[in-house]
């Protein structure tokens, strides 16, 4: 299970150190894809193989359904933890979600998030103040 925050820095070659606490959950293999809300997701393959089940099941004559599971399955890179427990991150991806060199971490209990840490702050900052909110309604 993931979870907690953690910063981090990404190299000039887009690696990141994954979290120790994170590592032994994740392996040696690991699935990033695009994520929402400008946050990539990385799952170790136990959850990846859960995800594409889910997926498995949408109806694909529907339009909808057609349109996510492209957008979400071709965003998908399968990366190697190295030696030094890093991750090399996809420029591509990096690009698109304009994900700098310091980036925050996210634990979401069957996969972990990475956020640029400005975009991170912001989010955070207006979800945290309807957080009552969205607990009232979920709990209902």
């Amino acid at each position: 299970m993931f979870f907690g925050t953690y910063t981090h820095n990404l190299d000039n070659k887009g690696r990141m150190v994954v979290p120790s606490k994170f590592r032994a959950v994740l392996g040696t293999l690991a699935y990033v894809m695009r994520g929402y809300e400008g946050a990539l997701e990385v799952y170790q393959q136990a959850a990846f193989d859960v995800l594409i089940n889910k997926i498995s099941t949408l109806n694909y004559t529907s339009k909808d359904a057609r349109a996510y599971i492209r957008s979400r399955l071709a965003s998908v890179v399968e990366i190697e933890v190295d030696d030094h427990g890093r991750i090399a991150l996809p420029a591509k991806l990096l690009a698109e979600y304009k994900i700098g060199t310091q980036v925050n971490i996210i634990g979401v209990y069957d996969h972990f998030e990475i956020w640029d840490a400005k975009a991170w702050s912001e989010y955070s900052e207006s979800s945290n103040q309807t957080l009552e909110e969205v607990a009232e309604k979920l709990y209902e």
